[in-house]
């Protein structure tokens, strides 16, 4: 029901809540309440199923404790959520129905069980549309091309890579006859994905619209969770380590702003001696610099008498297209590192996530070598060569 994170949700059966005490209950006269989750309002954002037992809610990513609160047309319910906690609740529909109701944490509780010193290499090319592109071999026959997009959860592939370069389809008599259209929803399950020296086994691969360029697909952030990703733009590896590596004195430490489901960081643009101050969300699969989101400029009253770079558009994963200006941004600021002369895209239209978030495209990021801690919810970063590069003036644009 929500993010692809409901993938990684268990059920319990019924009888769990037979046995407990008395749980709380929400009233409703709806068959749909909304919920807050650590200040994120979504309105009649859940629906109501009587029949799961329990239907589970998964608060977003957070290594701290929260609210999140439940919203009925006659009533609310609160809870403070900590990593690894869970709370049973009843939501009563129209006074007879019970909804068995759990809030669970995405977080799993106590900390992570390191089984080895284990590193892991994943070779990739940076293209010259600034995407992340490694090798992948599906069912250790079929080569894909995907590219690492911080901005994503999984494995997903575009609709024309799984008809052209895969045999997940090869259940669908009727397509494979050439009678009837494929249902990417329902796609035959991979056996094993290998990316460098890492092996997914049984991996859950989804169907996008939207990669980067040449790209087969993508994968997400959610497959190194409870680990150490570095981004090593300059050595062109994803390294991924089970436990902290060694010389992280020589990087410069911020903590993750969770925002959903998403990895954030607190940053600040500089024009003339006024500074603004926002969250940024990191999207490697963005080939900008930067987005701004046309809310968070309207309220910070960002000056919109910038020079001009070029009016281009935008597309979202969904296919959606915004027309958006690019302006040149003198200075931004993460800590006391700075990158002067920045183009920064300002949407025009609704932004690609549904609420106001800026965002760093990895024409950004690729000027930092990056570890993201995701034991200890902290980002390590340190400038590298790249970083005395010009920015491209790139013609299209694309949010991955």
């Amino acid at each position: 029901m929500k993010y692809i994170i409901f993938l990684f949700a268990s059920l319990l059966s019924i009888t769990a809540f037979a046995q407990s005490k008395k749980l709380p209950v929400l009233k409703s006269n709806s068959p749909t309440v909304s919920y807050s989750d650590n200040g994120w309002f979504e309105k009649d954002g859940w629906t109501l199923v009587p029949e799961a037992k329990p239907d589970v809610y998964l608060a977003d990513r957070s290594s701290k404790t929260k609210k999140v609160i439940f919203y009925s047309d006659i009533d609310s319910i609160e809870f403070k959520v900590k990593p690894g906690s869970t709370f049973d609740f009843v939501i009563l529909l129209n006074g007879k129905d019970s909804c068995f109701t759990r809030i669970q944490s995405v977080v799993p509780p106590g900390k992570p069980k390191i089984a080895s010193t284990q590193i892991d290499t994943i070779p990739f090319v940076l293209t010259e549309h600034d995407a992340i592109h490694v090798k992948a071999i599906l069912n250790e026959k079929d080569t894909m091309n995907l590219h690492f997009d911080t901005g994503s959860f999984g494995f997903s592939f575009t609709q024309k890579a799984i008809i052209e370069k895969t045999d997940m389809l090869a259940q669908q008599p009727d397509f494979m006859m050439g009678k009837g259209e494929p249902d990417f929803r329902q796609l035959a399950q991979a056996k094993s994905l290998r990316l460098g020296t890492m092996t997914f086994d049984s991996p859950r691969i989804g169907a996008t619209l939207v990669t980067s360029y040449d790209m087969d697909g993508k994968l997400g952030w959610m497959l190194f969770d409870g680990k150490f990703l570095e981004i090593n733009y300059s050595k062109n590896l994803l390294i991924i380590h089970s436990q902290k590596p060694a010389g992280l004195r020589k990087y410069t430490k911020l903590p993750i702003e969770w925002v959903r489901p998403f990895i954030c960081i607190n940053a600040t643009l500089k024009v003339e001696s006024k500074k603004y101050k926002g969250t940024f969300l990191l999207d490697s699969g963005a080939n900008q610099a930067l987005i701004i989101d046309r809310d968070w400029a309207k309220a910070q009253n960002f000056p919109d008498d910038l020079e001009v770079l070029r009016t281009t558009t935008l597309r979202d994963p969904r296919g959606n297209e915004f027309e958006a200006k690019t302006v040149k941004c003198p200075s931004l600021l993460v800590k006391k590192n700075e990158l002067a002369n920045v183009p920064a895209t300002i949407l025009a239209g609704p932004n690609p996530t549904g609420f106001p978030i800026n965002y760093f495209g990895n024409e950004v990021m690729k000027r930092y070598d990056t570890i993201l801690d995701f034991q200890n919810d902290v980002i390590y970063f340190r400038p590298n060569d790249l970083g005395d590069t010009p920015f491209k003036d790139v013609l299209k644009y694309s949010v991955g």
